[in-house]
This record gives C-alpha cells, structure tokens and sequence, in this order.
C-alpha cells in the first residue's frame, strides 16, 4: 500500500482550479479534478495542475513519474535501496531491493542530485539512459535515469568539470 496523504481535491470536484501542497508520496488526481463544466475551458484546469506539478518537479527531494509503472518503480527503490555519499562517488546498494522478487526493481530508477559545482558522471556498474542539467541561482541540478541489471551493488563516480 501507498500512504497517499490528502488530495488536494475530492475525486468529484470539477470546474475548480486546483490549489494546495502535496502532502504525501502521491498526488491524488482524479479524471473529474481535470476538467471544467465548459468543455472550452478545461485547458484552463489543466494549466492550473501543470503550474502545481512543475513546482513539485524543481524540487531535489519530489519527483514527477512519467507514468503510474515508473512510479510504482521508483517508490519501490526510495522505500528498499540503499544510497550513500563517499568522497567522488555516489554507492547503490540494491541487494534488499533485489529481494523483493518484483519485476518493478530489476530495470530502471531515477536519482537527484544538487551541487554548487557542475559536475560528470560516469559508471563502469550501471548504465545511464538520460542525464539533465539545471542550473537555478547558483545550484546545479541534475536528474539521472539509471538502466541497472540484476547486479546488488552500483557505484557512480563524479567529477567537477
């Protein structure tokens, strides 16, 4: 199970521009949150959830899902694997991830990273299927797609360029 947290509007409530913060794992949306009474101006409804979620995007510590497997994928590696920081490398332990024995661990995960230097990355243990950089009032912000086989253990090098 997925503690959602509070929606930020009722799966029923239509015509209303949505406002609020997300306050779980989740944001709760449902097919009537995104349209209006007016067919016209559902584009209205829609901009409104795009400003909330691309805020949510900005942020180090939320990540958009570009679809409810990835998410599923992803919640799976914050709640199992394990990440630490040494020196010039980023480790990935995946060994309790590996033994939940789903097909969501054994392919793909997402990893943020903030540093006020910009930096490469590279790997010899798992490989990068995209990488993007923003840089935001001094702060270099990078997302890394990561592609891993069925391996326990993963390590990324970086280093200031």
């Amino acid at each position: 199970t997925v503690n959602r947290g509070e929606d930020i509007l009722d799966w029923y409530i239509i015509s209303t521009m949505p406002e609020g913060k997300i306050s779980g794992s989740t944001c709760g949306m449902h097919w009537p949150n995104l349209l209006h009474i007016d067919p016209k101006r559902n584009s209205e409804i829609v901009q409104g959830w795009i400003k909330i979620l691309k805020s949510y995007q900005e942020k180090p510590d939320y990540m958009l899902a570009k679809n409810s497997v990835y998410f599923q994928k992803q919640l799976v590696h914050h709640a199992a694997s394990e990440i630490e920081l040494a020196g010039d490398k980023i480790h990935i332990n995946f060994s309790k991830t590996n033994k939940l024995g789903t097909i969501l661990v054994n392919d793909e995960l997402t990893v943020k990273i903030e540093s006020k230097k910009k930096l490469n990355f590279s790997s010899d243990d798992i490989r990068f299927s995209t990488a993007s950089l923003r840089k935001d009032a001094g702060t270099y912000s990078y997302i890394l797609s990561l592609k891993k086989d069925n391996q326990d253990k993963a390590s990324i090098s970086f280093k200031e360029v």
